[in-house]
């Protein structure tokens, strides 16, 4: 019991059960490009929407290094090599959406 006039101690919030798609390990339920699992509509707007943001990126890290180039400074070098990490992470989710757009439904949504 607390002092009158002082604030009580607030109630743990008890946990909710996870809403975002993942089963108990949190692993993502979509598989990769060649697994067994099952593609659904989900999973192709999240590799498209994570195919827009690495070109995104990859783009706007090419603007940063060419400009730290220009400017002599030699942090350039790091803006190139994220390039090349961002422009792999485009590649991967390119294919992973047209592997989920391309992948035959079956009654319940999954691939056969």
């Amino acid at each position: 019991m607390s002092a009158p006039g002082t604030d009580p101690e607030p109630e743990p919030e008890p946990e909710s059960p996870q809403q975002d798609g993942s089963d108990e390990s949190g692993a993502d339920s979509a598989a990769a490009p060649g697994g067994s699992g099952g593609g659904s509509a989900d999973s192709v707007r999240t590799a498209r929407g994570m195919t827009l943001w690495a070109l995104a990126s990859c783009v706007l890290a090419a603007v940063a290094a060419v400009v730290a180039f220009v400017n002599g400074n030699w942090v350039g070098i790091v803006w190139a090599l994220l390039v090349g990490v961002t422009s792999n992470m485009a590649w991967y989710y390119g294919r992973r959406a047209h592997f989920f757009r391309s992948a035959p439904q079956g009654r319940d949504g999954a691939t056969e």
